[in-house]
């Protein structure tokens, strides 16, 4: 569930260059990969996402490209990355952008992750599964089969915005808080779902000159914010727990740790999809849990401790 929120004060933002500015050099014509243009941004995997900038008055420029029009959100550039391939030799195509935090998260202190995202005028589909993964190192992907997504990193936090994103004019800002499992250096931007599983729409191209249709969807992206929202901790309510799940990843048999258990705990247990697979009560510092029903993929928990979500995360 998506939540707007507001900033009382001005926060220093942790990620570097988050408006895609800080380029090596202008993008060129088959050369405007994030890894080969920007300082601070890296690519997952087999390839990057692309950076679009003012400099350049072809393929890659500001406001017009080879993908639509659109002015940047702020500054001169922005980068784009595919989220969905409609193209058959091409399902699950995906490109992601890994940025680079000013500092390592802290375990139970809350943040706010923000973005501005524009469906590019000439692809065909739209789709809400955009994420933002935090994680102490860099995730890989096998290029053609998301299915067998390597998550390489053993402190792993997902945002989930799950907004529409069918808009073509102007940017949609995507905006809600998390609270760290500490540790968190790199974030990750992009859909790790398969095809079969996001939730995305036909909406039909709007071709511009120098421009034609694509049978997937892709995303600019702008203005990529990550800050402090308050300086308060889980560890510090009384009617919170922290949870912790081992192994992960697991078979279906877990043990769940609650530091400083105090009162019955909930861990309700959630698939990919966001249907609930189970609700476990816990009693006690430690609980010991066996499904040998659960397919293999990934799962999400939520904790509830004194009648509210206190904390969340995810195993595989």
């Amino acid at each position: 569930m998506l939540t707007i929120l507001s900033l009382a004060s001005q926060a220093q933002n942790l990620v570097y260059d988050g408006s895609f500015e800080d380029t090596i050099r202008c993008p060129l014509e088959f050369n405007g990969y994030i890894q080969s243009t920007l300082k601070y941004w890296k690519k997952s995997g087999n390839i990057s996402g692309s950076v679009m900038n003012s400099c350049n008055t072809n393929k890659w420029g500001v406001p017009q490209n080879g993908s639509g029009f659109e002015s940047a959100h702020a500054g001169n550039g922005y980068i784009i990355l595919p989220t969905f391939g409609g193209i058959s030799i091409q399902h699950d195509f995906r490109q992601f952008a890994v940025g680079q935090l000013k500092q390592t998260l802290i375990a139970g202190k809350k943040y706010e992750a923000s973005m501005f995202v524009s469906l590019a005028d000439s692809f065909i589909y739209s789709c809400k599964n955009i994420s933002i993964y935090f994680s102490d190192t860099i995730p890989t992907y096998s290029f053609y089969d998301l299915y067998k997504v390597q998550f390489n990193f053993t402190h792993p936090v997902e945002v989930n915005f799950n907004q529409d994103l069918s808009n073509k004019v102007g940017w949609t800002k995507l905006d809600t808080t998390f609270i760290a499992s500490g540790n968190e250096r790199w974030l990750t931007i992009g859909n790790f779902m398969p095809d079969s599983l996001s939730d995305s729409s036909f909406v039909g191209g709007n071709v511009v000159q120098g421009s034609y249709y694509w049978d997937f969807a892709a995303y600019y992206i702008d203005d990529v914010s990550v800050e402090l929202f308050d300086d308060t901790s889980l560890d510090e309510d009384k009617n919170s727990a922290s949870v912790t799940i081992l192994p992960n990843p697991n078979n279906g048999s877990f043990t769940i740790k609650v530091d400083a258990f105090n009162k019955p705990t909930t861990v309700v247990i959630t698939n990919a999809m966001g249907q609930v697979v189970d609700n476990i009560m816990v009693t006690s510092s430690s609980t010991i849990y066996k499904n040998n029903n659960l397919p293999s993929g990934i799962y999400f928990y939520t904790i509830i401790s004194g009648g509210a979500a206190t904390n969340r995360g995810k195993f595989l």
